[in-house]
């Protein structure tokens, strides 16, 4: 055959294949076929070219043949299946790509299926794909990472991790890994101790430029599940001085331990009562520090700087409030006095700091009378609670205004977050994009109007590397914060923080590609006003994501705390907030009320003052939503949901493409918790049908 005319045409044919010349290879193929039709290779690569070139039926007709003539013909068989998946004929295809499959085991066949389904966004049959690969190559981290990934957005959170644990034990210094792993971790809880689980996690908190908080739920189960830190934990049951502090001072000092309360929040009860006890315990027995190891300011200097980002959210006791400002009067003195002291006095600056801000027995730009050693021993915290809120009152003074707040409701909403900037944080996932997608932001402008404390124009800062990002804020000390972590994060050079209030922001005289507002228009005396005044900031083909309040979730998961609030006369005060919060904690966990707990905000104080004792929120619905965008002259192409219910979604509505406002209406008042973090919508203006990079982004999960 190798000399036959037909052949030939063959060999030709392919050189013309390699070169990318498609329409000569064609020819010279169709040539061999009609020379010698019964040779099946012949055939499919004429089905490779006509697949190239998206004429998928004639590859299909092509594909047939060849699998007619050779049967056991693994390539027709996937060939076949391929182009009949592109003919939207999935099941038939399927069907004979898994008798190629049976033919020939090969890991890139069924690789390759599974990246396009997972194109597809079918993440079902994506993890079925993976899950061939893997069969045939156990080892290979590339597959497992892609059948990790598939499984997580197939809502089965579990199997991802698993797997993501698997990866994170074998690469412990691969990036990707570890950030993937910390990213599906949120609201995950352990119910057992795994050793191997918690040195995984280990790794992971010892990472940085990721996302620590999502870790928050696991670490405070494995903490608590870890039999070798119980008798550290049952210091909050015993009485003041009864326990050896010595004996435990290893526990004192354990990494696990102290790093989690170093980086992440408490999102536990049990767990926060726990150290709600131990802390209580150190403070009634502070006059003994003299006797406490050296392991002791580890742990108090840790606890604190919880304390620092939770916002103090502890309950304190009666007893607590008698014995803190004994304290606070000691530390005043030795400050005074300014003699040198050492190991005791340290513990007992950080036992302080445990309850209310080190600056507020501490003079402005001065140094503890403390020694080198133990001031490098208690440098994190000295960090978190006096070189930061320093700094932050320095870079007030470099923010430009670009409007005065004069609405009163604006002024009260900039009031509380002047007195609690919101949330505080300390880090943010930070990798390499691929260079074709960090490509996509060039020259793009970004507006995050009412950014808080900076965690979007951080997280915009990574994902646009390109981009210019304009932030701004109504609350001074938020956008301090904000600038002191762009700063720390390397983001500062794109980032134009600036001070005013978003109903005005056509004063700063820029326009965008992309407009973000997460969380703010619901703060507004009239949220319609505040959309209709960023929109007017929005190019022409530009993009809006905009995240609000549902009232159905809110209603439905803090509707019984807001009325016991009202019902016990709570009011925002730090104080007030303790108590409702210790309230809340002693009830069944099958109290109504106790729904409020599922929000993770419920675990820090200026976090959860937002969530049930904010001064100004409108809660919104589908259907207000649906009339809202209509005056404004937008509509939705895109809303966010969580794998699990995008899952039960897609069963309800097979056919749908895209979403609507009164299916997800219908949708979530059958699924109510749907959106308990916000609706989080992508809009563009009406009778656009541009296509641009950002829809890229949005499609890809990266905005």
């Amino acid at each position: 055959m190798s000399s036959s005319p037909a052949h030939k045409y063959y060999e030709k044919g392919l050189q013309f294949m390699r070169s990318g010349k498609l329409a000569e290879a064609e020819e010279s193929l169709a040539n061999a076929i009609a020379l010698d039709e019964q040779q099946a290779e012949y055939w499919i690569k004429l089905g490779v070219i006509w697949s190239k070139q998206e004429r998928h039926a004639e590859a299909k007709d092509a594909n047939q043949m060849a699998a007619t003539l050779q049967p056991d013909n693994s390539d027709a068989l996937y060939n076949l299946g391929l182009s009949l998946i592109h003919l939207n004929e999935i099941n038939d295809g399927m069907g004979w790509i898994e008798k190629a499959f049976t033919l020939k085991p090969n890991k890139d066949v069924t690789l390759n299926l599974g990246d396009y389904f997972y194109g597809q966004e079918n993440y079902r049959l994506a993890s079925y794909y993976y899950m061939k690969a893997r069969q045939v190559d156990k080892n290979d981290p590339d597959i497992q990472f892609k059948l990790a990934g598939a499984l997580y957005r197939e809502n089965d959170a579990n199997g991802s991790i698993i797997l993501h644990v698997d990866l994170v034990a074998r690469f412990p210094k691969n990036h990707t890994y570890i950030s993937s792993l910390v990213d599906i971790y949120r609201r995950f809880d352990h119910t057992t101790f795994d050793e191997s689980v918690y040195k995984v996690l280990l790794i992971c908190l010892k990472a940085e430029n990721v996302k620590h908080r999502n870790l928050g739920p696991a670490w405070a189960s494995l903490t608590r599940l870890n039999p070798a830190l119980k008798p550290l934990l049952d210091l909050g049951e015993a009485p003041a001085g009864s326990v050896d502090l010595k004996k435990i001072a290893p526990l004192l000092a354990d990494e696990f331990l102290n790093i989690g309360l170093e980086n992440l929040p408490v999102l536990s009860i049990e767990l926060e009562k726990t150290l709600t006890g131990v802390r209580n315990y150190f403070l009634q027995d502070w006059r003994n520090a003299h006797q406490w190891p050296k392991e002791a300011l580890t742990f108090l200097c840790s606890l604190a700087i919880q304390g620092w980002y939770n916002d103090f959210v502890f309950f304190e006791s009666e007893e607590e409030k008698k014995q803190l400002p004994l304290l606070a009067e000691n530390l005043k003195e030795i400050v005074s006095k300014g003699e040198e002291k050492g190991h005791t006095e340290a513990c007992l600056f950080a036992l302080y700091s445990c309850y209310r801000p080190l600056y507020t027995v501490k003079t402005p730009g001065t140094k503890l009378p403390l020694p080198k050693g133990v001031l490098y021993e208690m440098k994190t915290l000295l960090k978190a609670q006096a070189t930061n809120p320093e700094t932050e009152a320095e870079l007030m003074k470099t923010i430009p205004d670009f409007t005065e707040i004069t609405d009163s409701v604006s002024q009260a909403v900039q009031a509380m977050y002047a007195q609690r900037p919101y949330p505080r944080w300390k880090s943010a996932s930070k990798g390499a994009l691929h260079p074709s997608v960090a490509e996509l932001s060039r020259g793009m402008k970004i507006l995050v109007a009412g950014c808080g404390t900076g965690q979007e124009p951080a997280l915009f800062g990574n994902s646009a590397p390109h981009a210019q990002i304009t932030a701004v804020d109504l609350s001074l000390p938020s956008i301090a914060y904000a600038k002191r972590m762009a700063t720390e994060l390397g983001y500062a050079p794109k980032i134009d923080f600036m001070h005013g209030d978003l109903i005005d922001v056509g004063k700063i005289g820029r326009t965008f590609d992309l407009v973000v507002s997460s969380g703010v228009l619901h703060h507004m005396k009239e949220p319609e006003k505040g959309w209709a005044a960023i929109l007017n900031t929005l190019k022409p083909g530009g993009r809006m994501s905009i995240s609000l309040y549902s009232k159905i979730a809110r209603d439905h998961t803090l509707g019984p705390a807001s009325a016991y609030i009202v019902e016990k006369g709570y009011s925002s005060s730090d104080d007030d907030i303790r108590k409702f919060r210790r309230d809340v904690m002693e009830m069944p966990k099958d109290d109504p009320v106790r729904y409020c707990t599922r929000a993770s905000d419920f675990y820090m104080l200026s976090e959860c003052n937002d969530l049930l004792f904010h001064i100004q929120e409108h809660r919104m619905t589908f259907p207000v939503l649906k009339e809202m965008t209509a005056r404004l002259g937008i509509e939705m192409f895109h809303i966010y949901m969580p794998p699990s219910s995008l899952k039960k979604w897609q069963e309800k509505y097979p056919d749908l493409k895209g979403f609507d406002f009164d299916r997800l209406h219908e949708f979530e008042q059958e699924n109510p918790d749907t959106f308990l973090e916000m609706y989080k919508m992508y809009f563009k203006r009406k009778d656009d049908h541009s296509e641009n990079e950002i829809d890229q982004l949005i499609r890809l999960n990266i905005f």
